[in-house]
């Protein structure tokens, strides 16, 4: 019975890529790509803004 889902993951993957050769739904998944890649780097960049303040902060009061 394991065997029967990989055969099936194998002709999804290979229906996704025949589909992904039509010009139809390229822009909507360059749309999601654009839009996640967008979202990554704001939500990095706020980590790492609030964790170099907590650091500052917990440096500066171990200065002090």
């Amino acid at each position: 019975m394991e065997s029967k889902p990989a055969i099936t993951t194998s002709d999804d993957t290979v229906r996704y890529r025949r589909r992904r050769r039509y010009p139809v739904p390229s822009p909507k998944l360059q749309t999601r790509g654009r839009y996640l890649v967008v979202a990554f780097i704001s939500v990095s960049v706020l980590v790492v803004f609030f964790s170099s303040s907590v650091f500052l902060i917990g440096l500066g009061d171990y200065v002090n």
